[in-house]
């Protein structure tokens, strides 16, 4: 911060004005330790270290340092540090030289440097011609007087909700293709051709079975051996 001081004499503001940036400004005798001194002659109500003001936190404070006559601001003792704003009157002892307050001023925030992408549109700006940079996005899109509008693109329908009950179509499985008729296997040769499959087998010919052998009976005494019968012939044979 900066605090502006002007002297004042017989009511009258004294040029030339004063500015001060330090931390703290020092105001009494000692010309070692002082900002601002006064002569011990002139002013003997002034002490050695009268008075301060100091900054902190953005605001001014008058602070007087045990002097021997007191600080006043506009007419009135202070007794703990007290702010000062632009137009007060500041007093070192009763009788003493006043000062006035002309501005207090605050810091300048500084300016942060422009980013990549600040650059980037100065440069493009730098190469656009003056039409596009002074006139709006959408006056630069709008059609010359006298001529229509350029058609516009029919609106989307909105979108229905998907229902949590409807499903989505089922694709069609792709048909099997048909298969060829069973291939019958081929019959040996000299074999009978093979029946075909879900009619009745055909009826084979009767054929005549060898006589049945018949063992040797044993025979009792006195009884004559008889001969075997013949063996039973099928009817029709």
């Amino acid at each position: 911060m900066k605090i502006v001081l002007i002297e004042e004499r017989n009511g009258q503001p004294v040029p030339p004005e004063r500015a001060y940036e330090h931390p703290a400004v020092k105001i009494g005798r000692d010309p070692a330790d002082c900002h601002i001194v006064f002569n011990q002659t002139e002013w003997p109500m002034v002490s050695r270290k009268h008075a301060e003001f100091r900054f902190k936190n953005g605001r001014c404070l008058l602070v007087d340092t045990n002097s021997s006559f007191g600080t006043f601001l506009n007419g009135q003792r202070i007794m703990e540090p007290t702010e000062v704003v632009q137009g007060a009157r500041v007093q070192f002892g009763a009788g003493g030289p006043q000062m006035i307050v002309a501005r207090v001023e605050q810091p300048q925030a500084a300016t942060p440097p422009p980013s990549l992408a600040e650059m980037e549109t100065r440069r493009d700006m730098a190469g656009a011609p003056l039409e596009e940079i002074t006139q709006p996005r959408e006056a630069a899109q709008r059609p010359p007087a006298g001529q229509p509008p350029p058609p516009q693109p029919p609106p989307h329908p909105p979108q229905q909700p998907a229902s949590p009950h409807m499903q989505p179509p089922q694709q069609q499985r792709p048909s099997a293709p048909p298969q060829p008729p069973y291939a019958q296997p081929q019959q040996p040769y000299g074999q009978p051709p093979a029946q075909p499959y879900g009619q009745p087998p055909a009826p084979q010919p009767f054929q005549q079975q060898p006589p049945y052998p018949q063992p040797p009976y044993p025979q009792q005494p006195g009884q004559q051996q008889q001969p075997p019968p013949p063996y039973a012939q099928p009817p029709g044979a």
